[in-house]
Parts: structure tokens; sequence; C-alpha cells
């Protein structure tokens, strides 16, 4: 009983995380989010996650809610031969996303 309530809680408390992004689209589900965005040029990919990364740093921290850097990871899908993302590095804040 109080399993569904707290899930019910969070879903309801982290409901508006998808208003603090602007270029990148967001999946809620239970206590787990997957962020998405897709362009054709890999430069521009990466521009729109750092922007939205760092709002959605602000988020957590206005919400008061940790955010698991070690469970953090992003996957890089390229489009056609474009392999560009090799030298990118994602942070969010100052730590290193895998």
């Amino acid at each position: 009983q109080g399993v569904h309530f707290g899930t019910l809680l969070l879903i309801i408390y982290t409901n508006d995380l998808a208003c603090s992004l602007t270029n990148i689209k967001s999946v809620l589900s239970a206590d787990d989010t997957t962020l998405y965005a897709s362009s054709k040029e890999a430069d521009e990919l990466y521009h729109k996650m750092i922007t939205d990364l760092d709002c959605l740093c602000d988020w957590f921290k206005a919400n008061k809610l940790p955010l698991n850097i070690a469970k953090t990871n992003y996957m890089f899908f390229p489009y056609g031969n474009d392999h560009a993302n090799n030298g990118f590095i994602v942070y969010i804040s100052t730590d290193e996303i895998q």
C-alpha cells in the first residue's frame, strides 16, 4: 500500500521536470527519467544536451532532489556516417557523465 503511494507522490513531485527543458524531450517513469534529442548535426545535438542539462541541474537543486551521477549515462547514435561525437565530454554541473 505504501509503495504505490510513494511512487505516486514521486511522479506528482517530478511531473514538471519537462517544463525546465527547452531543447530535449523527457520520459518519466516511477523513479527513472530518460532524456532524448535528435539532430542531423552532432555539434547542434551536443549544444542542445549541454544547455538542457544545465537547466535540469538547476531544476534538481530548486526541488531539493539528488541526482545520482554514478547511475547517469548517455548514448549517442550517429546519423549516417557522422561519428563526430568522439571528442564530446558531457557534464552535469562539474561531474562527467559516462
